[in-house]
C-alpha cells in the first residue's frame, strides 16, 4: 500500500499485524466500496458506451490480503461466468491485478504465473521478445538497463518535473517532444503510456482467458495520489491497450 495516499498495513494470517482497528476497518470498506462501484456501474458501462473508466483508490491490494480474505476473490483460469460484465483493473505503483464481477462478488483472476498479482514490469530481450509481469521481474538483475519498472510514476508528468527521479531507474528516461518523459530501449523512446499499455495489456488477456471472450471495456483504478493528468495518462494507456 506503499503507492497510496493512505497507507493501511495489514498483515493477515496466523500472526495478526493490522496497525490499529481504524485500518483494519478501512481496508474492509475499501473493498465493499469497489464491489458497489462495479456493481453500480454494470448498467451503465452498457447503457452509456462508457468503455474505459478511471476511478481513484485510497490503497492497494496485496497478494496476502487476497489470500486472506479468499471467500470471494479466490477463482483460477478458466472458471468462466456469464455474468461477469465489468472488468475492473487495480493499477497499483508496483503491481496489478484484475477482477470481475461474478453474480454480487468481485473475483480476482489469477494471470497465467498462477498468482493473483501482476508486477508492473516490462524487459525486453536481446532477440526481440517482451516480457511482462513476473518473467521480466525475474531477469531484471542480468537485464537492468532494458527492464523497466514503476514506470506509472512518470504518467503524466514533465521530464522537468520527474528528472530527479530517474537517476533512481536502472533504464535510461530521457526528453522528448513538449518535455515529456520517455523510456529509450535502444534508441526506441516508449512513452509511459506505452509501457503501461503493456502492463494492461496482460491484465486485459488475463481476463479474456478466464472469461473466454474477448474484453474491450474495463474500469481501472489508480492510486489515490493521481491527478487528472496522471489519471487522463492511464485512460490513454488503456485505449492504446485495447481498451477504446
Amino acid at each position: 500500500a506503499r503507492d497510496s495516499k493512505f497507507v493501511l498495513p495489514i498483515h493477515c494470517g496466523t500472526e495478526i499485524g493490522v496497525a490499529s482497528t481504524k485500518a483494519f476497518l478501512g481496508q474492509i470498506l475499501i473493498l465493499y466500496i469497489l464491489a458497489l462501484k462495479l456493481g453500480f456501474l454494470r448498467k451503465d458501462l452498457k447503457k452509456n458506451n462508457f468503455n474505459t473508466t478511471v476511478y481513484n483508490r485510497t490503497s492497494s491490494v496485496s497478494e496476502k490480503w487476497v489470500n486472506e480474505f479468499g471467500g470471494v476473490l479466490k477463482a483460477t483460469p478458466g472458471e468462466a461466468s456469464s455474468n461477469a460484465d465489468v472488468v475492473c483493473i487495480c493499477v497499483g505503483r508496483d503491481e496489478d491485478l484484475v477482477s470481475v464481477m461474478e453474480g454480487n462478488e468481485p473475483i480476482v483472476i489469477q494471470n497465467s504465473e498462477g498468482t493473483r498479482t501482476t508486477p508492473s514490469v516490462v524487459a525486453f530481450l536481446e532477440n526481440g521478445e517482451r516480457l511482462v509481469g513476473d518473467p521480466a521481474k525475474r531477469q531484471a538483475v542480468m537485464n537492468p538497463k532494458k527492464t523497466v519498472s514503476s514506470v506509472k510514476r512518470f504518467m503524466g508528468e514533465s521530464f522537468k518535473n520527474i528528472k530527479t527521479e530517474t537517476k533512481h531507474v536502472s533504464y535510461s528516461v530521457v526528453s522528448g517532444d513538449n518535455d515529456s518523459p520517455r523510456i529509450d530501449i535502444d534508441g526506441k523512446k516508449y512513452t509511459p503510456q506505452e509501457i503501461s499499455a503493456m502492463i494492461l495489456q496482460k491484465m486485459k488477456k488475463t481476463a479474456e482467458n478466464h472469461l473466454k471472450t474477448e474484453v474491450k471495456e474495463a474500469v481501472i483504478t489508480v492510486p489515490a495520489y493521481f491527478n487528472d493528468a496522471q489519471r487522463q495518462a492511464t485512460k490513454e494507456a488503456g485505449e492504446i491497450a485495447g481498451l477504446e
